[in-house]
């Protein structure tokens, strides 16, 4: 199942955000562990199936298992997890936004071989299919050695500020992760639901630093001291 949304002009310059996974939550769990799949199996085998592109198969199920390998309590209601985990209560925050095209399947938890009890909370994993939002000449970076774009700071094309809620584009180090604009931020601060944090775009490289213990410093390229 896929929402499209189609916009015509350009929306209100809004700031954006990042949603980042608050590991200072006790409901954010630092590892979920669980192997998605299309079957369940006891003991949780690895998937023939690439999670989240699969979502975008024809051939995709309706719903999506987690083989969990520990019996782990499921409370948050946003994870960034090979796609989103979403509870239902932000999926209903979600399809009133404007969006790009993305895939929703339903989530079904398993241990042991057996359906896991979650409470009242119904799940559903999200998929949001790769565009590039970043303008990448009013955009500034870091020099770095190797590997994925650091930004010092991001610019967005006006395309992206047609939506509410986007992904960030997968070049960039900490990308593959929800963009929201200020009106998005504001449903979900007064909403209760927990599992995440809202940080503005220019702040969420520090937050990316801190959480994942990622050593910038290391990453930029040393320039070479010229000789006298």
């Amino acid at each position: 199942m896929s929402l499209k949304h189609v916009v015509k002009g350009y929306g209100d310059r809004m700031n954006f955000h990042i949603l980042m996974n608050d590991y200072s939550q006790p409901s954010t769990l630092i590892f979920l562990h669980g192997i998605f799949d299309t079957i369940v199996t006891n003991p949780p085998a690895p998937s023939k199936h690439n999670f989240p592109y699969y979502l975008a198969e024809k051939e995709c199920p309706a719903t999506i298992i987690v083989n969990m390998t520990e019996n782990q309590s499921i409370e948050f209601d946003y994870r960034h997890n090979q796609g989103y985990i979403v509870s239902e209560d932000f999926l209903f925050i979600l399809q009133e936004a404007i969006t790009p095209p993305f895939f929703i399947k339903k989530l079904s938890f398993y241990f042991s071989g057996k359906i896991k009890e979650i409470g009242n909370k119904k799940y559903f994993l999200l998929y949001f299919p790769s565009n590039k939002f970043i303008d990448y000449k009013k955009s500034l970076f870091f020099n770095i050695e190797s590997g994925s774009k650091i930004p010092r700071k991001i610019s967005f094309i006006d395309e992206a500020f047609n939506y509410d809620i986007f992904e960030l584009d997968s070049s960039i180090r900490y990308g593959c992760r929800l963009v929201v604009n200020d009106k998005f931020k504001n449903k979900l601060k007064n909403s209760g639901l927990h599992g995440f944090k809202i940080v503005p775009v220019d702040d969420a490289l520090q937050h990316y630093c801190k959480d994942y213990r990622f050593d910038l410093n290391s990453a930029i390229k040393k320039e070479k001291r010229k000789l006298p």
